[in-house]
């Protein structure tokens, strides 16, 4: 079954090899997810110290997908991917599934359905932790004065990419659930950078006042025990996360257990020669 829409242009085989599953995605005891990577970062890296290993012991199936050249070449290539992966796990499913993405990853399953508006159906929940959305980050377009790489190019705020974008809405079906925070010095300005229409933007300085969130905030935002639980929670029940359905107790925690900080904040040795060159301008739009 193919993909109704605009023809995808990124090798049909490439795509296949990027996705990872683990468990039964028709058989597991809960309903499958799709985890998507932030910019640099593969799946393992983003979610192998965070959300894997804790959604597979709850039951969940769990797929994972890799992105081209980190996702730093091009975001419009990185959104097939993730379109690929979510038609993919579709057919391989009778239940509708999941997807929950970091920064730039949150961005792209948002921009798959929307470009691909038939996969909405096959969606329960799109979770964005620390996103970049329709308004982008104004901290990336002032990066972007000097040569970087050419994704950030199209995440900054007025890219030709994400005004493109902004032309085309969420579709119904899926529950939209942006998680963010204050003083996110990546995606800025913060609460606005959070918003996205048709989405519920929750910060979690907003559901928990006062909470601090250990530097780096962007990256740090995904061992943050408040954000699994609101994840949790849009999983768990229909519609977007609810704060007030939080166990009391949640905004005293600092970590969620599960969380392997030390792995997750490990340098690559070769993390930054793996990148896209910089450029001076956002790729062409397709």
């Amino acid at each position: 079954e193919r993909l109704v829409g605009p023809a995808l242009v990124t090798p049909a085989a490439a795509r296949a090899r990027a996705l990872r599953c683990s468990g039964d995605l028709e058989a597991a005891e809960r309903p499958p997810v799709l985890l998507v990577p932030g910019t640099s970062l593969t799946p393992m890296e983003n979610w192998g110290p965070t959300y894997l290993p804790l959604l597979l012991d709850r039951g969940h199936a769990v797929c994972l997908v890799s992105l081209p050249a980190y996702a730093t070449r091009d975001v419009q290539a990185n959104v097939e991917y993730v379109a690929s992966a979510i038609h993919t796990m579709a057919r391989r499913s009778s239940r509708p599934i999941s997807t929950i993405g970091h920064s730039q990853g949150a961005l792209l399953p948002q921009a798959a359905l929307r470009t691909w508006p038939g996969l909405a159906p096959y969606v329960a929940d799109v979770i964005g932790i620390a996103g970049v959305y329709d308004a982008g980050s104004a901290a990336v377009r002032r990066r972007c004065a000097e040569p970087c790489v050419p994704v950030l190019h199209q995440l900054a705020t007025g890219s030709a990419f994400l005004a493109q974008l902004a032309r085309r809405p969420l579709p119904g079906g899926p529950a939209y659930t942006n998680l963010g925070v204050l003083g996110d010095r990546t995606v800025t300005p913060q609460p606005a950078a959070n918003q996205q229409e048709g989405a519920t933007s929750l910060m979690l300085q907003e559901v928990c006042p006062g909470r601090p969130v250990p530097q780096p905030q962007h990256a740090m935002i995904a061992g943050d025990a408040v954000a699994l639980a609101l994840t949790l929670d849009a999983l768990d029940h229909p519609g977007p996360a609810a704060p007030h359905r939080l166990d009391p107790g949640t905004c005293d925690l600092g970590y969620y257990p599960e969380f392997d900080a030390e792995n997750f904040l490990a340098p690559t040795g070769d993390h930054y020669s793996r990148l896209a060159d910089p450029v001076v301008r956002e790729p062409v739009l397709w």
